[in-house]
């Protein structure tokens, strides 16, 4: 039955328009539209047609929605909301003018973080043939404000880096089918096309870059604060900021480009120096040590810069006079926060931290040498629109108890204490480092209801603890024993509990096991000098197709990472059959595949029998069809039985 709303002939427009609101809120659309039509005939508000559109939203009736958004925008040019509602509507049409709007909402009410975040969001599904000054000044915007989570800009921020004018004589790719040579098509080969002689590999332009005569293009606000804060997918990028670096260390000391070089090292630092040098440079930034240990010489604040773009500052002896003398430099006041400040508090809170178990030797050992030396990942920004994806809701209850089996450094145990914020949570690792890189990001953002303690998975069991929920994201496969180690979870696990588990497709990880094959064939170590000198020989030593299929990969350009994609101690695969028998063996009942919307309306468009996705049969035959569906992991929920076995 359809209800009328209740409503008196004396409200006023805004009274029927905050009670429509409300019917909104609770999904009473039929009455709360009755409502919005009593209230535009009383006057043309951007309120009202603000509500009517957002209904239509709902029901994606986008041409309708559109019009009553543009409604409102004539009632009122300044309504953000129905600018950003735009925005909304036409990036889930696919349309690119969701970039405009917007950009808008952000500069009719900038002090509104939300549309910053969404902005964003839009953001890694953009890209533009044509260099904008308007979208450049939006990116800054949104890089200089503390606390934004800014990574989804890397694409759109290179994107317009590389059309920029002002970049353009010092930044040029070209292509060539010559990955090792690296020489550039000639223009015959370029009018030939497809028979050019292979597939086409781009690549920086150094001779280009050489003979620029200024790099004061690159004290551009846009360059030096996505330098600070991003982290470039790009091969023609890196090789960029390579020659870039090198060029630094040859010039004289520089007050003007002070900016640029401290900026270019918190770039290298976040890459856990990543980029390939030369004997050569390593000669000179020796020299710059030397130096800068013999007691701070002339131009100390350049020195130290350069020093930072191949090393990070707290391996020098003098770290604590060089944090005392700089701390107070507006261009250096960060680096030395980040190498300095942050690794001896990080030392300190690693002596801090509880001890729940023995690590066993073997595999737990190696792999906690590894993470000791290579923390990973890295993050800087408190996590936001988190989901329970519906299953999780029981863990919302006050005081329930959940463990983060395998914390890293914390960022599941951020998102899970924001997402349960009335819950707490036991996160353990097998790495101090990494534990104490958690625990000061939780101190930082004020997540309150986190205890990091060092624990092995293996021997948990014997400390009695049972829980209402376990998650382990990406850390069973890299046990010797995956099925014994989520036994041992299992066990802590109280009946009827949850778990959500992420493990590693066999099948999307075909390339990176070829790539593995090779680094053990070649004898490559994964030690840093060992993992630069592979991904320096990888273009010669892999086919194209598998390289770039590393390339793409944010992995690819930290070596933390680099070294977890391909040179972690221990790895296993598995197939979603597997997985269904192991389930099936440990008394659990599996419950959801964490998927992207786009990728389950595809599952259900495939099996309208199984709308919630809750047979992994239909997962397998998906991804057989799909095989890079699960590229990161399968990462799934599943339930304990309610009775022990």
């Amino acid at each position: 039955m359809n209800m009328q709303p209740a409503f008196s002939h004396d409200q006023t427009s805004d009274q029927l328009n905050a009670q429509a609101r409300q019917l909104v809120g609770e999904q009473r659309f039929d009455e709360a539209e009755q409502l919005l039509a009593a209230s535009l005939q009383m006057g043309k508000t951007a309120t009202a047609y603000r509500l009517l559109g957002n209904i239509r939203y709902v029901r994606r009736d986008m041409d309708k929605a559109i019009a009553l958004f543009n409604e409102a925008l004539k009632a009122d040019p300044h309504d953000h909301a129905s600018m950003a509602m735009l925005a909304e509507v036409f990036f889930a049409m696919g349309d690119v003018h969701c970039a405009g709007y917007s950009m808008m909402a952000m500069a009719e009410k900038p002090q509104e973080i939300r549309y910053k975040e969404r902005f964003v969001h839009f953001s890694s599904s953009l890209a533009f043939l044509e260099y904008s000054t308007l979208i450049e000044n939006t990116l800054i915007e949104c890089l200089k404000t503390p606390g934004l989570d800014v990574n989804n800009l890397q694409a759109l921020w290179y994107n317009t880096f590389s059309l920029g004018p002002d970049y353009r004589s010092l930044y040029k790719t070209y292509q060539t089918t010559d990955p090792t040579g690296k020489q550039k098509a000639s223009g015959f080969k370029k009018l030939l096309g497809a028979y050019a002689g292979g597939p086409q590999y781009s690549f920086f332009d150094r001779d280009n870059f050489q003979q620029a005569k200024s790099l004061a293009p690159l004290l551009n606000p846009f360059f030096l604060l996505g330098l600070q804060r991003l982290l470039v997918l790009s091969l023609p990028f890196e090789e960029f900021l390579v020659a870039l670096r090198a060029r630094l260390l040859d010039m004289s000391p520089s007050e003007e480009l002070l900016p640029l070089a401290a900026a270019l090292a918190a770039y290298c630092f976040r890459t856990r120096y990543i980029f390939p040098d030369t004997e050569d440079e390593r000669k000179k930034v020796e020299g710059v040590r030397l130096k800068l240990e013999a007691g701070l010489p002339e131009g100390k604040e350049w020195q130290a810069c350069l020093y930072a773009c191949y090393v990070p500052l707290y391996k020098l002896r003098n770290a604590g006079m060089i944090s005392e003398a700089f701390a107070g430099l507006p261009a250096m006041s960060d680096l030395v926060r980040s190498q300095i400040f942050e690794y001896l508090t990080l030392e300190e809170i690693g002596e801090t931290l509880r001890e729940l178990t023995p690590i066993e030797a073997g595999v737990s050992a190696r792999v906690r040498e590894q993470y000791e030396e290579f923390p990973y990942p890295l993050w800087n920004t408190k996590p936001k629109n988190a989901t329970d994806e519906g299953v999780g809701a029981p863990l919302k209850k006050k005081g329930a108890e959940i463990l983060i089996a395998g914390c890293g450094t914390g960022s599941e145990a951020a998102q899970v204490s924001t997402v349960f914020p009335d819950s707490k949570i036991l996160a353990v690792d097998l790495s101090r480092a990494s534990l104490a890189y958690g625990a000061l990001k939780a101190k930082e953002f004020s997540l309150l209801n986190i205890e990091f303690a060092q624990a092995d998975i293996l021997n948990m069991g014997a400390t009695g603890r049972r829980f209402d929920g376990i998650l382990s994201g990406g850390v069973l496969h890299h046990m010797e024993d995956p099925v014994k180690g989520w036994k041992v979870l299992c066990g802590m696990v109280k009946p009827g509990g949850l778990m959500r588990i992420s493990l590693y497709s066999e099948m999307a990880r075909q390339n990176i096991v070829k790539v593995q094959e090779i680094i053990r064939k070649n004898g490559y170590a994964p030690t840093a000098e060992g993992m630069k000198a592979f991904r320096q020989d990888s273009r010669k030593l892999l086919s194209w197709e598998v390289f770039h299929d590393i390339a793409r990969a944010e992995d690819y350009y930290q070596l933390a990472m680099y070294r977890d994609m391909l040179f972690h101690v221990q790895e296993h695969r598995f197939d979603l059959l597997k997985i269904k028998g192991i389930l099936a063996d440990l008394g659990l009942t599996f419950l959801k595949m964490s998927v992207p919307p786009a990728v389950m309306s595809q599952f259900r468009t495939l099996y309208p029998d199984d709308p919630e996705g809750r047979a992994l049969d239909n997962w397998n035959d998906f991804e057989r069809r799909n095989p890079d569906t699960f590229i990161a992991m399968y990462q799934f929920w599943c339930q304990k039985n309610s009775r022990e076995t």
